[in-house]
């Protein structure tokens, strides 16, 4: 079996940590402006499910254009994270949700 590449793995780690700060704080930002513009429904949605962002970010381009600044760089981000994880994971032979079952907690 081949040994982890701890270079890529860390890289992916910081790749996927700043994606996800991104989103967060793009996503704050996008249910401050929902809230703002007296659109309720969108804040209180946005704040329990982010992908909410993105569609009133399609509607209010005019509105959501700095927080769609912080959600888009974010989303990929995350999604190179997301890909190169796969890929040194399946390099290994690995299968990542093998992977996380078996590092839950045993009691």
């Amino acid at each position: 079996m081949d040994q982890p590449n701890l270079v890529l793995i860390t890289a992916a780690s910081v790749l996927g940590a700043s994606g996800l700060g991104l989103i967060f704080v793009g996503t704050l930002t996008a249910v401050l402006i929902a809230l703002g513009n007296r659109h309720y429904v969108f804040g209180v949605l946005t704040l329990v499910f982010f992908p909410i962002a993105l569609i009133y970010g399609y509607l209010h381009r005019d509105n959501m254009a700095y927080a769609m600044k912080l959600l888009i760089p974010g989303l990929l981000l995350f999604g190179l994270f997301a890909g190169l994880l796969w890929w040194e994971l399946s390099r290994l032979g690995l299968n990542f949700f093998e992977v996380m079952a078996t590092t839950k907690p045993k009691h």
